[in-house]
């Protein structure tokens, strides 16, 4: 083998005189539109996990503000005596204190005021006697007043543009707050809102038994407008001497 064909690798090389040869391509730079991503092995519990945050979000974005504003006033207030008899049927399994043979529960009435801010007609479905069902409060130490009906039933109660919808009951402080024995009973919060629970399409008028009852039992459909609040609590748990209403 001669000089020639060891610069050549040992290969035999016909050359053709005058013939030119092209540079072999250079390589050429990956482009920047086209990145080879490899692909990252993700452990199933954070995927889900990250599914579960983003479904989060989307269901958090798609709850509406509603045009509704809610407003409680309070109307009269008074105070009603029970012996200790109808007090143990009252609470049967509670314990508390008092100084004598009765007791004194306070009761709030009050007004509850919806109003529509909106240009249109917007519809609330509630029960025709058991609408107390859609109002939460709060705190532990006042609950609403059920009222006697002969029938209930679903209804749209529809309130004009600019217009609003006046309710009236009565809120009834927990017996057990004025006469709390050992226990520190409902001090945690000293204000009373009300929620208002709004359970389906404001714009629809048409109720829905059957879409109500599993909105009112899935609290991921409540959207609640709160109230102002009421300050009811004007003194701590102590006791009361019977008969006294100051």
């Amino acid at each position: 083998m001669n000089e020639k064909e060891k610069k050549d690798g040992g290969r035999i090389s016909k050359r053709v005189p005058g013939e030119c040869r092209e540079p072999p391509p250079e390589k050429q730079p990956p482009s920047p539109l086209y990145v080879t991503i490899k692909p990252i092995k993700m452990n199933k519990f954070i995927l889900l996990f990250i599914v579960n945050i983003l479904l989060h979000s989307y269901s958090f974005g798609q709850t509406k503000e509603l045009p509704l504003k809610l407003e409680i006033k309070l109307v009269n207030e008074y105070k009603k005596t029970f012996d200790s008899k109808v007090i143990k049927r009252m609470y049967p399994y509670d314990y508390f204190v008092t100084s004598g043979d009765s007791a004194i529960q306070k009761y709030y009435d009050i007004e509850i005021i919806i109003s529509n801010d909106s240009p249109d007609t917007v519809y609330i479905w509630m029960m025709s006697c058991s609408w107390i069902d859609n109002f939460m409060i709060n705190n532990d130490y006042m609950f609403l007043d059920s009222m006697d009906c002969d029938s209930n039933y679903l209804k749209s109660y529809g309130i004009n543009p600019h217009d609003k919808k006046i309710l009236t009951t009565t809120l009834r402080k927990d017996i057990k707050f004025d006469y709390p024995g050992n226990a520190i009973y409902g001090s945690g919060v000293t204000t009373t809102r009300l929620g208002l629970l709004v359970i389906n399409d404001i714009v629809q008028k048409k109720v829905d038994s059957e879409n109500y009852d599993l909105g009112m039992n899935d609290k991921s459909k409540w959207n609640i407008v709160w109230s102002n609040p009421l300050f009811l609590q004007t003194f701590k748990p102590k006791f009361i001497p019977i008969g006294n209403d100051k």
